[in-house]
């Protein structure tokens, strides 16, 4: 319905037409006609939204664990979790990051304003084994060198942070494995840890690396100073969690740091819609089916 305003201007739809005024013209455009998404289309929104959910989550829990994050970090997250998806064997509807490759949120930085290359010039090596024990280590020479916070203006200290996390998006929860920080001042050493917890099957682990800073108080103690631009951190790997790595004994250096914390996903849900969209689209093949098999038959009956 379209209406005339003081100065004389339609606005709103007439016919196949929409009305509106803008800097005192009067403009006339077609309407917009309804668009009739394929199933591939609404497959492929829903997906997109089960990969932002869970990115949400991973987002909302890494924040807890680093000093900083870019603030393109959730869109990038989310596009390389699509991308785990996407490159996957599975089907729509599935496949979600339990049964795909991970391959690509490998190296994924939630801080691209301080990016590892730039920040820390050492290459840290950490190795999973079928186990899933973990195994870091990294050489420090110099740290005036190896470190871009680093100056000999700054009575700081480097910490180095490597933490492991679950997650289930399925079940709805995440949970902090394990998590150590080594702290370098001014003297070279060499970082050696290992994990060797027991971790939830079927989950989805994350090996986090996150570099922290510390400066000198006027008592000698050293309080947390945040440098977004010199706060790298990232996923140094991402893997499932097997039968075999969740039963490797109950000695307490086995046992996980924390309990599972629960946490809404919408996994479940958004997987649902997809196999709703897939269901009704295959009524509509089947009736449509029906519907030409009954027509042959009327006109096979008429000619008879």
């Amino acid at each position: 319905m379209a209406i005339n305003d003081k100065k004389g201007h339609i606005h709103g739809k007439v016919a196949s037409y929409v009305y509106r005024s803008s800097r005192g013209k009067q403009i006339i455009q077609s309407a917009p006609r309804p668009f009739k998404q394929t199933l591939a289309t609404t497959l492929t929104k829903h997906e997109f939204g089960l990969a932002s959910t869970q990115a949400a989550l991973i987002r909302r829990v890494i924040n807890t664990l680093i000093d900083a994050s870019d603030g393109r970090m959730y869109n990038r997250l989310t596009s390389a979790i699509r991308n785990c998806l996407h490159y996957s064997e599975q089907t729509i509807g599935n496949r979600d990051l339990h049964n795909v490759d991970l391959q690509h949120l490998h190296g994924f930085q939630f801080n691209l304003d301080a990016p590892f290359e730039k920040v820390l010039k050492k290459q840290p090596s950490c190795k999973i084994d079928d186990r899933g024990d973990l195994s870091f280590e990294l050489r420090i020479d110099d740290p005036y060198k190896d470190f871009a916070y680093f100056s000999t203006k700054r009575r700081s200290v480097v910490g180095i942070r490597i933490s492991t996390i679950a997650f289930n998006f399925k079940e709805e929860y995440y949970q902090a494995i394990d998590s150590q920080e080594f702290r370098i001042d001014r003297q070279g050493e060499t970082i050696k840890w290992e994990s060797k917890k027991n971790l939830p099957a079927g989950s989805v682990i994350f090996a986090i690396l996150s570099l922290h800073y510390y400066q000198a108080g006027w008592l000698a103690d050293f309080k947390s100073a945040i440098e977004p631009k010199y706060s790298a951190s990232g996923i140094l790997s991402a893997f499932h969690a097997t039968e075999d790595m969740s039963d490797k004994g109950s000695e307490p250096e086995r046992l996980p740091l924390a309990n599972p914390v629960i946490a809404s996903t919408a996994t479940n849900n958004k997987l649902r819609d997809i196999q709703y969209e897939i269901n009704k689209e295959e009524k509509k093949k089947n009736k449509k089916h029906e519907q030409s098999a009954k027509g042959r038959l009327v006109m096979k009956d008429s000619t008879t």
